[in-house]
């Protein structure tokens, strides 16, 4: 399995609810497209501007978004540009995230690769875990 993990900052001209709405009904449908996509996540962080203990655990994104694939081949194959149709895909959702993200901002987006993942089962009496 490999996964890629994406922390994105939302446009600041739009509240967390108008983000989280416009990235479920529209720009996640974008993901469509990619080929070789096994999972899509997109995981919104609590976010606590009080100050308190629980800002703590407040993150510098809005989102984080994972795409699980098969492999890397599988990977790199969902960003070809070979073509007119996949051209136009990829300047359709680029334009779609000039208005949904803080474009202009640096360090706006960070991508991690994840290869090597390892799982606990909580159900188990021992912990087991995927990793031998």
């Amino acid at each position: 399995m490999y996964k890629t993990v994406w922390l994105l900052r939302r446009n600041p001209a739009m509240t967390q609810e108008e983000f989280v709405d416009y990235y479920e009904t529209t720009h996640s449908k974008f993901v469509g497209h990619f080929k070789g996509v096994v999972k899509y996540f997109r995981r919104y962080p609590a976010q606590d501007d009080s100050g308190g203990q629980s800002a703590q655990n407040t993150c510098d994104c809005d989102v984080i978004m994972e795409l699980w694939f098969d492999s890397k081949e599988s990977f790199l194959a969902s960003h070809d540009h070979d073509n007119e149709a996949d051209a136009a895909f990829w300047q359709a959702a680029l334009e779609d995230e000039k208005k949904l993200f803080d474009y202009g901002a640096e360090g706006w987006q960070r991508m991690l690769v994840i290869d090597v993942e390892h799982e606990t089962d909580l159900s188990s009496p021992h912990f087991t875990s995927t990793y031998e």
